[in-house]
C-alpha cells in the first residue's frame, strides 16, 4: 500500500499539469492574478520533465512487482483528462486553479482504485 501512495502522488499531478498545456487559463484578469505564474502555457521540456517524473514511480513499481499490467491504469487517467478537458473548456472557457486541484484529487483517487483493483 505505501507504494501505491509513492505511485499516485505524482502521477495525479502530472494529470493537472496537462491541463496547463493544452487549455487556455480561464481567468480575464491574469495580469494582476496570484496564478500569472502557472496560467501562462507549460513548455514542452517542463512538460516532458513532469510527465517523466510523474510517470517515473509507476514503471518502477510495475517492473518490481512484475505486474505491467499497472500500466492499464493509464488509460482509465487519459479518459479522465479528456473529458475534464471537455467540461473545463465547455463549462469555463479553460482551467483555473480549483480545476487543476480538482483534477489532481480526482486523478489520486481513480488510481487509488484501478490500483487497488488489480493488485487485489
Amino acid at each position: 500500500m505505501p507504494a501505491l501512495l509513492l505511485v499516485a502522488h505524482p502521477l495525479s499531478r502530472l494529470v493537472a499539469a496537462t491541463f496547463v498545456r493544452t487549455l487556455p487559463y480561464a481567468r480575464a484578469d491574469l495580469a494582476d492574478g496570484k496564478a500569472k505564474p502557472i496560467a501562462q502555457s507549460l513548455p514542452t521540456g517542463r512538460l516532458a520533465a513532469a510527465a517523466l517524473l510523474g510517470l517515473l514511480p509507476l514503471l518502477v513499481l510495475a517492473a518490481w512487482q512484475r505486474q505491467p499490467g499497472l500500466l492499464l491504469v493509464l488509460g482509465p487517467l487519459a479518459v479522465l483528462q479528456v473529458v475534464l478537458g471537455r467540461w473545463f473548456k465547455k463549462w469555463l472557457g479553460g482551467y483555473t486553479g480549483d480545476c487543476l486541484g480538482a483534477a489532481q484529487q480526482l486523478a489520486e483517487a481513480l488510481i487509488y482504485l484501478v490500483l487497488t483493483a488489480h493488485l487485489v
